[in-house]
């Protein structure tokens, strides 16, 4: 073999070493990047769990949220009801106030009669000749009359007449009688 061809031979060893070497970076750099690809996927498969369990705690919060959201819109529409219903009875019409102003329906019966008209969906001048409404009005008004003349306090006596000793006594105390009767009587005691 000539030095040539040993030249030859070494520089096509060298030329396939570097080939070799090439080959093997690439199959490394292959190896490598299929590793950090498999990390990588492992990584993301991780935060996908999580994710995950942060969407679904997300959608268990929005839902109960929503849930809460409709209570309080229940709530405020049956405050909102209450308010209209309480309006709606203060605001009576001339023909209603006629009908209980000419029945002469009592300050304290007023309330019922209306609500009795709205539950039934009649006029208060209508509700006035239901039995039911006759039926209480005269109930209600005797039971006034009734606590009206049985009187619970102490009746008080009427204004007394002081005695002419009384008279005299006071009067030497320095306390005068105030009316005109009285000090004519004073008087009378006194010069008998």
């Amino acid at each position: 073999m000539s030095k040539k061809e040993a030249v030859d031979i070494d520089t096509k060893n060298d030329e396939e070493l570097k080939d070799e070497i090439e080959n093997q970076d690439e199959k490394t750099l292959e190896n490598e990047t299929l590793e950090d690809e498999i990390v990588l996927d492992e990584l993301d498969d991780e935060e996908e769990e999580e994710n995950d369990e942060e969407e679904e705690k997300l959608k268990q919060e929005l839902e109960k949220l929503r849930k809460e959201n409709k209570t309080l819109k229940i709530q405020k529409a049956k405050i909102k009801s209450k308010k209209d219903t309480v309006k709606d009875t203060d605001n009576l019409s001339t023909t209603d106030l006629y009908a209980l102003v000419t029945n002469k329906v009592h300050e304290d019966d007023i309330r019922e009669v209306v609500d009795f008209a709205r539950f039934k969906g009649i006029s208060v001048k209508e509700a006035l000749k239901t039995p039911t409404i006759k039926t209480m009005l005269s109930a209600n008004e005797e039971y006034r009359q009734t606590a009206q003349a049985t009187n619970t306090k102490r009746a008080r006596g009427g204004a007394r007449e002081v005695s002419e000793e009384t008279l005299l006594k006071n009067a030497q105390k320095g306390e005068l009688p105030e009316n005109d009767n009285d000090i004519q009587r004073l008087v009378d005691a006194r010069l008998k």
